[in-house]
């Protein structure tokens, strides 16, 4: 097959995604399946301070529904929740590869409701799309009367480990008023430029407040689809980014890396990370990106990917003002 029929190929296949995904924008919830389609996953718990809650249930339109909760023992409770509602057997796989163990679906509503029941409970805000998470865990949730027993730390306190400013914004009260509480314990993780200043910290959190999220004027509509906008530009990214690098082992007499896209991936999250972090999204062309805070498919062998981070790198150092990771003129149309 030709270049130009694989990209009409990618093209076509592209565009046939971005049907099914506006047909699905129109209320992704009640296109989702039965109860008994629910999956229920953990990783972590009590004894790691975090556990990572994944639920996966089937769509009628054949995709699947995936909500995740990230758990605060010691301190926040319900710390993260976030949904999508386009997944394949693929994206599962994906998500699933973090060593997660089954748990039962039950088990799983009883430990979200005792960590919305600690949220309330204290000074701190649900995260944005929870309710979009519920409804894909779905049952009812028995909120008041969770068993709360397994949160907080030692003498009923309240211990935070993490970066300032996240706890900054999950805060319903000044961040200086909750640490002059007694039993409260913390132990901030330092980001850099990112965080908050301990001479700045009420002045910044009066400007957080007063700032307005845009994403919380966004319709569930509206957010469905600029969550698949931006899947589909990601998409974009990693078909072009592919496509140099495969001209360029064409080139050099070199065979493209098997998994070039994973790690295109990996390199793409960790200069998103580090433009988090410092500003600084540039590629790292001295070593590969620390691969393992990404969740990698079981099946895809460590050393694999590494070879083809490697392969990137060498692009990378031959090539140092190529736009890896560009988007074509006609992306943004």
């Amino acid at each position: 097959m030709s270049k130009r029929s694989q990209q009409k190929r990618q093209a076509r296949a592209r565009e046939k995604a971005k049907d099914a995904r506006r047909r699905r924008n129109a209320n992704p919830t009640s296109l989702l399946g039965p109860e008994s389609s629910i999956r229920c996953y953990i990783h972590g718990g009590v004894e790691d301070q975090m556990a990572r809650l994944s639920i996966f249930r089937d769509m009628t339109d054949g995709h699947i529904a995936f909500a995740g909760f990230l758990i605060d023992y010691r301190c926040l409770g319900v710390k993260d929740a976030y949904a999508r509602f386009n997944l394949d057997n693929e994206d599962v796989r994906f998500i699933r590869a973090n060593n997660s163990k089954p748990i039962a679906t039950d088990a799983a509503r009883n430990l979200v409701a005792a960590a919305i029941r600690w949220n309330r409970m204290h000074p701190f805000r649900l995260p944005a799309y929870i309710q979009r998470c519920l409804a894909i865990l779905g049952g009812t949730l028995d909120i008041d009367n969770a068993d709360i027993s397994q949160f907080g730390a030692e003498n009923d306190g309240l211990d935070y480990l993490g970066y300032k400013s996240d706890l900054a914004r999950a805060l319903t009260i000044p961040l200086e008023e909750f640490l002059e509480r007694d039993n409260v314990t913390v132990a901030f993780v330092n980001r850099g430029a990112d965080d908050l200043d301990d001479d700045d910290d009420e002045q910044d959190q009066d400007e957080r407040d007063d700032v307005e999220d845009p994403f919380d004027a966004l319709s569930d509509d509206e957010a469905a689809a600029l969550n698949n906008r931006m899947g589909d530009l990601i998409e974009v990214v990693l078909d072009r980014g592919c496509n140099i690098l495969s001209d360029w082992a064409a080139r050099t007499g070199r065979t493209p890396h098997p998994q070039t896209r994973m790690a295109l991936t990996v390199f793409m999250v960790d200069g998103l990370k580090r433009l988090r972090q410092n500003g600084d999204a540039a590629g790292n062309a001295k070593g590969s990106p620390d691969s393992d805070f990404l969740l990698v498919p079981e099946d895809v062998p460590r050393d694999e990917l590494d070879a083809a981070l490697q392969q990137i790198n060498q692009f990378m150092r031959e090539n140092p003002d190529a736009e890896l990771f560009g988007l074509p003129e006609d992306a943004a149309e």
